[in-house]
């Protein structure tokens, strides 16, 4: 086996109860959200992979250096450098590293890179990107986890628009398949029995709407031994969300106002920016107290006043700018490119454009709504 690095101030009695409880590994871990929930499952962490110089730096401030919490610290393998990876590099070059530890690893988490799949981009099919979760899978095959947890944006089952390819015979287009439905076939042929649900976050006390692809893997030989099957998983997941709105206290839905209305301006006084790595001649808002039991519950742990508070300093043009999108948009909906195109120009925002043709369309039918 891989030899480990024993965690930073740990005896040997502490490692020994390391050892014993259930591991994971996070591929694309980001800063570490997914590790976090982890932990606090009671779970420890071998090691994780991320490309993102900046986003392994936060991972390794809060999961590896020596002031992480000790509950939350990795273990770490000691042939792996505790730096940005990215996965093609860790498995060309520690392939059979990674292989000894078949057996070992309870959970393999990750959410390969969602740029080609998300709505909110470009969606472009030859993302080189898209074809990491081959990547994925040459990991599971390596490390053989007893169950795969991953994350992606909605898109990711739905397929790319076809091109002009056409079947001769029938003279129908053939159906292509998402990068989900290729992901899922590729895990059955490795043993795996996938299945996915969406999953709003918005419905778990987060103040957004967020949809997200969760998709649970478990090992074909364990899956018969877990009642219920993967449908089992999300009704646990489900019966934790309202444990945890009850225990928070909180309602079903949290509103941007219940997180963030204290950093409203209003009449309050303006003081240079603290923050050390602004430039000069930037302001931000006197500190003010929670306002809602939300902001209470997020504050809880904290201490001090928070940083990063500097106002951006836009022109004259702009703010009025902003101040017609929320007079005239319907709230709750996304601006469409030509409603963004008419904000662009001062004066002509979709509807007076309509109105400049002759035509005084309802508000409904404005092209930002």
């Amino acid at each position: 086996m891989g030899s480990w690095a024993t965690p930073p101030g740990s005896g040997a009695g502490e490692y020994d109860e390391v050892k014993q409880a259930r591991k994971f590994v996070d591929l694309f871990s980001g800063c570490g959200g997914l590790s976090l929930g982890l932990s606090l499952a009671g779970m420890r962490g071998l090691f994780a992979i991320e490309r993102d110089e900046m986003a392994f730096e936060t991972f390794s401030t809060n999961f590896i250096g020596d002031d992480s919490p000790e509950a939350y610290r990795f273990m770490w393998p000691s042939w792996l450098d505790q730096r940005a990876w990215g996965i093609d590099e860790v498995l060309g070059e520690h392939k059979e590293q990674l292989e000894q530890l078949s057996g070992e690893v309870e959970v393999l988490a990750g959410g390969p890179p969602c740029q080609g799949f998300s709505f909110a981009g470009r969606r472009i099919e030859d993302d080189p990107r898209n074809l990491l979760f081959n990547k994925y899978v040459e990991a599971v095959e390596a490390l053989h986890p007893n169950v795969l947890v991953l994350e992606n944006v909605p898109g990711m089952q739905v397929a790319h628009k076809s091109g002009a390819v056409v079947d001769l015979q029938s003279g129908r287009s053939p159906r292509k398949q998402s990068f989900y439905e290729k992901l899922a076939a590729s895990l059955d042929t490795a043993g795996y029995v996938v299945k996915a649900e969406l999953v709003d976050a918005s419905r778990f006390g987060v103040p957004q709407k967020r949809s997200r692809l969760i998709a649970i893997g478990i090992r074909k030989d364990l899956s018969p031994f877990l009642a219920g099957g993967i449908d089992r998983v999300f009704a646990l997941l489900e019966e934790a969300r309202c444990q945890q709105l009850r225990e928070f206290g909180i309602g079903e839905v949290i509103s941007a106002a219940d997180a963030i209305s204290d950093l409203e301006i209003g009449d309050r006084p303006m003081v240079s920016c603290t923050d050390a790595q602004s430039p000069r001649g930037f302001f931000e808002a006197t500190p003010r107290s929670a306002m809602t039991t939300y902001q209470e519950l997020m504050r809880q742990g904290a201490s001090g006043t928070p940083n990063s508070m500097r106002l951006a300093r836009h022109r004259d043009e702009v703010r009025q700018r902003f101040a017609r999108i929320l007079l005239e948009c319907r709230k709750g909906v996304r601006m469409n490119d030509e409603a963004r195109l008419g904000y662009d120009r001062p004066g002509q925002g979709p509807q007076e454009r309509w109105r400049g043709n002759g035509r005084a369309l309802p508000e409904a039918d404005w092209p930002c709504n």
